[in-house]
């Protein structure tokens, strides 16, 4: 059903109005998608952008499965890179300070909710430099 509906889309060339609850099915259909919670607009984006950029974060755990895994976090930023700590975990890990900007300062020497998507983690057995232990 899904090919059958993307292909009269892209036959008739007009804009079509989709309404489902199934975010597999919004994001493989879609060119453009706006996410709702309790009536308000949450985000607008193409597929690509609200999955790697989601506005909030009940877009980041809304989209996708499985969901994003999310933990409070405090940063504390070094001349060159800033220091990213989870939890009450004894050791944290350091991203570039640049990052931080991307923060607009919200998290800066503060704390903030980290989220990461299941497949951008990568378990090792040694404890390479920049790695969790």
């Amino acid at each position: 059903m899904r090919a059958e509906i993307k292909r009269l889309h892209i036959k008739q060339g007009s804009t079509t109005i989709y309404v489902t609850h199934d975010q597999i099915e919004a994001m493989s259909l879609a060119d453009r998608i706006v996410i709702m919670h309790e009536g308000f607009i949450q985000q607008v984006g193409t597929p690509d952008e609200v999955y790697s950029h989601p506005a909030n974060l009940f877009v980041a755990q809304f989209v996708g499965s499985p969901v994003m895994n999310v933990a409070e976090a405090s940063v504390s930023e070094k001349a060159s890179a800033a220091s990213v700590t989870v939890g009450d975990a004894p050791a944290g890990f350091e991203f570039p300070s640049a990052l931080l900007s991307k923060l607009n300062g919200h998290a800066a020497n503060g704390g903030l909710t980290l989220g990461i998507r299941p497949e951008g983690v990568l378990v090792r057995r040694d404890a390479a430099p920049g790695y969790m232990p």
